[in-house]
């Protein structure tokens, strides 16, 4: 990970990104993350019994948000943090797209048609992004839990 070895590593000019990590650096490392998954194995049960599931997901679920924050702080890398993936988003938009020409009766295709019938492009563009959203989270509860979009038509595989 250049990036990293950049960001705590030692100058170094025969490694690829220009630094490098020392052995015990690089132990350090290790041994912090294995501290944090010992750490996460031993009070996941209890946490777990004291709030209840979605308590326990709650509160590890604010950890982890912190522990972005405080990531995104040291390191100044903002844009990755608000962006998300860029192929990931792009992949939905044309997911969106191509679920408007072959899911024509589906609930979600009738709800982005009857909000964008006479909309200039912009609300079009806007409201795409909403479909690629709720689509998103309707394939999430098919994988999840087998609940097909309302409206849509499944096909074998040929």
């Amino acid at each position: 990970m250049p990036h990293f070895e950049i960001a705590y590593g030692t100058p170094n000019s025969a490694s690829s990104s220009g630094a490098s990590l020392s052995a015990h650096r690089q132990s350090v490392v290790v041994a912090l993350l294995s501290a944090g998954c010992f750490a996460g194995a031993l009070l996941g049960v209890p946490t777990a019994d004291w709030l209840g599931r979605r308590g326990a997901i709650f509160m590890v679920s604010v950890i982890f948000i912190i522990g972005v924050i405080v990531q995104v702080a040291t390191t100044g890398n903002l844009g990755a943090f608000l962006a998300g993936n860029s192929r990931v988003r792009r992949g939905m938009l044309q997911l969106a797209w191509r679920w408007l020409m072959f899911q024509k009766g589906s609930v979600l295709a009738q709800w982005y048609w009857v909000r964008t019938e006479n909309a200039p492009p912009r609300t079009r563009k806007t409201m795409i992004v909403a479909l690629a959203r709720k689509l998103l989270i309707a394939l999430w509860r098919y994988t999840t839990n087998g609940e097909i979009p309302s409206g849509a038509v499944l096909h074998r595989a040929r």
